[in-house]
């Protein structure tokens, strides 16, 4: 059960296109920036369904002078249920599913808009701006990484739309018929977790077409610290893991891609061995060896922080890349033996 007003005009002038998605629990502070984003659009054939967590804040009062369909849970059951509860009550055939951090561009619904007219596709997911909507060196390292990783992976296709197995909301747009035939979001993850990569799993396994479209972009309100970025990264790191009995497919950007596997791998055992050097001595050099792999597998990231913010920035960012890379294999390993030992830990 929900609670559930509008401030919204319930007369349309044209056809709705979109349904645009977005749960929130307490994000009352950037809520608002989206929402007033939401209200510079170049189209207006939408919708706009908010599904409110059983948030604590204020979130029903600030956001009864926008332009939304205002519906509160009665109990908090994470994202995947909030964007499934929204999907019901939508009426356009796309639903655009929108994180309650993020800005819409003020062109964003008219890029989708164009994309799913020039191109056959059942979903469709968009990119960060690569410049963060919050302030800070993590916001900034986590939006450089991403531009990097994802983007410039996915966009040396040179394509203007490019097949992609994953998804995600950034924003993520898919066509209603086909969420609804592939069951929607996975409610057993309960947190901001795998509910969005799981999606794009089954999208693909099931035949239907995703495509990245790079012209699609938001902005971001990023983990302003690096506490709570490392906690958010592990648990979905070890999840990731878990994942792969049903999934066996690698990604095509991001953390998931062989090479980057391979990387981390790499980053991980030199740490391993760095450690183990303190009792066996002579596991140093290879310790070394490995981290200077590493670090020169990584140069084109630390190159780019060099170039865009300077060299005590790329400094730091070159130590918290790898700290990643430990935190991340820690995690995998969990989520592998959970994956095999299942409730045993």
């Amino acid at each position: 059960m929900s609670e559930s007003t509008s401030t919204g005009d319930a007369s349309q002038a044209s056809p709705l296109l979109f349904s645009i998605i977005i749960p929130s629990y307490n994000s009352v502070t950037t809520l608002i920036p989206l929402l007033e984003s939401l209200q510079r659009k170049t189209i207006t054939q939408h919708e706009v369904i908010l599904v409110d967590d059983a948030s604590t804040d204020d979130t029903k009062i600030a956001v009864a002078a926008y332009d939304v369909q205002y519906h509160r849970m009665a109990a908090q059951g994470g994202p995947a249920s909030a964007r499934n509860y929204g999907a019901t009550l939508a009426l356009a055939p796309w639903l655009v599913f929108a994180d309650a951090d993020t800005i819409f561009a003020d062109d964003t619904l008219e890029k989708i808009k164009d994309a799913l007219e020039q191109c056959p596709m059942d979903a469709l997911v968009g990119t960060y701006s690569g410049r963060p909507a919050n302030a800070g060196f993590m916001p900034r390292y986590k939006a450089m990484w991403e531009a990097l990783a994802i983007d410039a992976v996915l966009e040396s296709h040179g394509e203007k739309y490019i097949p992609y197995t994953a998804w995600a909301p950034r924003p993520g747009v898919v066509r209603k018929e086909v969420f609804e035939a592939v069951g929607g979001f996975n409610e057993s993850f309960r947190g901001a977790d795998l509910e969005d990569v799981d999606l794009g799993y089954r999208l693909t396994a099931a035949g239907y077409a995703i495509f990245f479209v790079p012209a699609v972009r938001i902005q971001h309100h990023y983990p302003a610290t690096f506490r709570k970025e490392i906690r958010a990264f592990a648990r979905r790191c070890a999840l990731w893991m878990q994942m792969k009995r049903e999934h066996g497919f690698f990604d095509a950007a991001g953390e998931g891609t062989p090479r980057q596997a391979l990387v981390h791998i790499d980053g991980f055992a030199a740490f391993l061995l760095l450690v183990a050097s303190i009792l066996f001595p002579w596991l140093l050099a290879p310790a070394a060896v490995l981290t200077l792999v590493y670090f020169f597998t990584s140069r084109r990231f630390i190159l780019f922080a060099l170039k865009e913010e300077g060299l005590w920035f790329a400094l730091l960012a070159a130590l918290v890349c790898w700290i990643h890379t430990i935190v991340l294999g820690v995690a995998a390993s969990y989520g592998l033996m959970r994956r095999f030992l299942g409730n045993v830990l």
